[in-house]
């Protein structure tokens, strides 16, 4: 899609599949994968797509009214949309995407023009898999930046906060310490947005090079949480505190005997509550 090494592509999305997989694809061409947050306002998109001269836009489908007016700002000549559909099975994603069509019809959805500049995700996969020729890895070149993500601006200015694939790599080495144990096979919720740091380095790419399966959680709302807990009975998770009080303070959760490390942060951490 001419993507070139050095270039910034920026993502506005929820955390599904398509989102991990443009992560590693973006960084094996030796580009920055440009992350902003779908909570912020539209002078903020418009700002953080044009401060990194972004010509391609990863946007989830149900964004589109919010990202309309940015993307007219800025310079962006082309967005890959994605449908929370992509990821579901065959009969679920018809059904779907039919239900998307009726809701447009109805005008509670916003239909997304057609045509060059916005390209579905298995058109672009269709279209690319046929001009996939000799591609050649980047280079490994010290402190190469992997992903800009944003401070959330509530002490000013939201602020871009780069890390390089060092610091990505740092984290993992870290982990690999012998008193710790993440294991190839066990399960980690992820539950902070790749939006974050901390959802991007320890929630993503550290369990992944452990081998460790990754289930991703679109949503993030520590109201469900005990409940997908105890749904997919992780052997890790990483969460904001008050995810863990929501947790302990509800019956949805009937068995942690599969627990390896269940990490909480961020947040304070009253006395009853430890």
């Amino acid at each position: 899609m001419g993507v070139k090494e050095g270039d910034f592509v920026s993502i506005c999305m929820a955390d599904t599949p398509e989102l991990i997989y443009t992560l590693y694809a973006i960084n094996r061409i030796g580009a920055v994968a440009n992350i902003i947050s779908p909570m912020f306002t539209q002078e903020q998109i418009s700002q953080h797509l044009n401060s990194t001269e972004s010509k391609k836009l990863l946007m989830l489908d149900q964004l589109y009214p919010k990202l309309e007016k940015p993307i007219k700002e800025s310079g962006i000549e082309q967005s890959i949309v994605v449908s929370i559909a992509d990821s579901l099975p065959t009969p679920l994603k018809c059904i779907k995407l039919a239900q998307n069509k009726l809701d447009i019809m109805r005008r509670k959805l916003v239909a997304i023009p057609n045509g060059d500049s916005y390209v579905r995700w298995d058109d672009a996969n269709r279209v690319c898999a046929n001009d996939y020729k000799n591609f050649v890895d980047a280079t490994y070149k010290k402190d190469r930046p992997y992903v800009m993500v944003y401070s959330s601006g509530s002490t000013g200015a939201s602020k871009g906060i780069l890390l390089s694939n060092d610091a990505i790599n740092a984290t993992i080495v870290q982990h690999q310490h012998p008193h710790l144990h993440f294991d190839r096979g066990k399960r980690f919720l992820k539950i902070i947005p790749s939006i974050f740091s901390t959802g991007v380095s320890t929630s993503l790419a550290m369990p992944l090079w452990f081998g460790t399966t990754v289930i991703l959680e679109p949503k993030f709302d520590k109201t469900t949480f005990a409940k997908k807990v105890q749904k997919t009975k992780p052997h890790y998770f990483l969460v904001p505190t008050s995810h863990l009080e929501a947790m302990v303070t509800t019956n949805d959760v009937k068995d942690l005997s599969q627990g390896v490390y269940y990490l909480t942060g961020g947040e304070a951490m009253p006395a009853p509550l430890e």
